[in-house]
């Protein structure tokens, strides 16, 4: 009888020694499934705080090719002569210098209405740009910079120029400022304004806004 007891409680103690051997496994991969976890999320939290602080020359490309929709509204002295003329597209050879700053060279017809004729002002425009970038959170960022133009004023935007009466060639100068956003890796979407006057009279001078499309090279 006693060696019956004796038996049951072997087993019993044996049973508990399992029992707790299982939960202790349990508990122990439990614990290790949520360090992982934990690993994991961190990791993730440090990649994500990485990419935001990679300088803008590993996100935009050095190369890319901008296709615009532009419209002229003139402003100041030019308002008493024009009015806005229809929206034009215009072509930028784009160059990201560094991670701050991108440099441009464009070429486009700017559209006016004159006032007194009615009659369609086209102007020949070849421009250089340059701007700086400021990230407001990534891939949005701020853009602000200069332009310098050539102006020929012409009668209609099409091969062979005809002079527009009047209106004489002028050098330019202008300020533009706008955000840019990284679509992709290959993208980009920009919306701008620019206002942009001659320097040889007042005639020509008026705010241009810009919706343009990015392609890298």
């Amino acid at each position: 009888m006693t060696g019956d007891f004796c038996l049951v409680g072997v087993v019993v103690r044996v049973k508990l020694s399992l029992r707790r051997l299982i939960l202790l496994i349990i508990h122990s991969f439990a614990l290790v499934l949520a360090q992982d976890a934990w690993a994991l999320g961190e990791g993730e939290r440090l990649e994500s705080k990485k990419s935001m602080l990679l300088p803008e020359s590993q996100v935009f490309s050095k190369y890319y090719l901008v296709v615009s929709y532009q419209r002229n509204y003139p402003i100041a002295f030019a308002r008493n002569r024009f009015k806005p003329g229809i929206p034009h597209p215009c072509i930028t050879f784009r160059y990201f210098m560094s991670d701050q700053w991108f440099a441009g060279f464009s070429g486009q017809y700017k559209f006016l209405v004159d006032n007194e004729t009615g009659s369609e002002v086209a102007i020949a425009t070849l421009t250089q740009e340059g701007a700086f970038l400021h990230r407001i959170h990534h891939p949005l960022y701020l853009s602000f910079g200069h332009r310098l133009h050539y102006l020929n004023p012409v009668t209609k935007g099409m091969i062979p120029m005809r002079k527009y009466p009047e209106l004489e060639i002028e050098v330019g100068v202008g300020a533009s400022i706008g955000l840019l956003y990284r679509l992709s890796a290959t993208r980009t979407l920009e919306l701008s304004l620019n206002r942009w006057r001659g320097t040889k009279t007042m005639k020509l001078h008026a705010i241009e806004a810009n919706l343009a499309v990015g392609f890298q090279l």
